[in-house]
């Protein structure tokens, strides 16, 4: 993936971020360049702002991928269930694969991202 795609993969993250915590009226303290996730994360962050919004929530600190996995920091005094829906969040992102959100061979994980079997191929592609 050459530096042109890298830019507008991160920037398509950003956006979809940007929709995500409208829909869900939730409010990012931290923002870009930190904040982008994977597009195959959508339906996991989605789901996500979908049970905060409706515990009560209505602020993130910050949200980004960190060594293969979502990473999703609450305020302080955020209740016990938030973080446990923030766990269980996590723990999805741990098995989907970044690009298509299908299930993730966590043996990929060794080429840099979580990917599954279809898009690991073409990640290790476009290295070379």
């Amino acid at each position: 993936m050459n530096f042109d795609e890298r830019k507008a993969r991160w920037a398509a993250e950003e956006q979809m971020l940007g929709e995500l915590l409208e829909k869900h009226r939730l409010e990012l303290e931290l923002g870009p360049p930190s904040s982008a996730i994977p597009l195959g994360w959508r339906a996991i962050v989605d789901e996500l702002f979908a049970d905060l919004a409706a515990l009560g929530c209505r602020k993130i600190v910050q949200i980004k991928s960190k060594f293969f996995e979502l990473r999703v920091y609450l305020p302080d005094g955020a209740t016990a269930e938030e973080l446990a829906r923030v766990e269980q969040a996590v723990e999805r992102s741990c098995r989907t694969c970044e690009r298509c959100g299908a299930p993730a061979d966590r043996l990929e994980m060794q080429r840099g991202a979580t990917l599954c079997s279809a898009c690991a191929p073409a990640s290790a592609a476009s290295r070379s």
